[in-house]
């Protein structure tokens, strides 16, 4: 049985008796490039908590009292407010793309002088930079959201 339902005369919809039909993604947004922003994503959201379980190893590693390791943790999430403040409203001011592939870069070359850092003074600045870059999860959904219209 099929049915013609108008929609303030402007367009119209067939429904039938057979299984529903899945809408094919937007032009603009496939499901590969959905599922990398996906995992560009996670990943990056990742990048500020990737210290929480080292916390004790950074301590002894690092000569950090115990009870002031958490500052690993604060300096991080202070770079991230930061990158809320300062480098999310760029994405409405330049190119999406060069800006993410900028964060991806600096993120990955921050990551490095985390993982490098010889004393605690260059560890905290690279986490400070690590949550200042992994705020390009908003660009990203910015992004996301323009392919998907077009």
């Amino acid at each position: 049985m099929n049915m013609q339902v108008a929609n303030s005369g402007a367009t119209s919809l067939e429904q039938s008796d057979g299984p529903p039909r899945v809408a094919p993604p937007p032009a603009g947004l496939s499901r590969l490039t959905a599922l990398i922003f996906a995992i560009a994503c996670g990943l990056s959201v990742a990048n500020v908590y990737f210290a929480h379980p080292l916390l004790d190893a950074m301590a002894h590693d690092f000569a950090i009292a115990p009870a002031s390791v958490g500052i690993v943790v604060t300096v991080t999430q202070i770079g991230y407010g930061l990158g809320l403040f300062f480098i999310v409203p760029l994405g409405d001011l330049f190119d999406r793309r060069k800006l993410i592939a900028g964060q991806a870069i600096l993120s990955a070359v921050a990551l490095v002088a985390v993982g490098v850092a010889p004393y605690a003074a260059m560890l905290l600045a690279s986490l400070a930079v690590v949550g200042l870059l992994a705020v390009v999860v908003q660009v990203l959904v910015a992004f996301a959201a323009d392919l998907a219209v077009a």
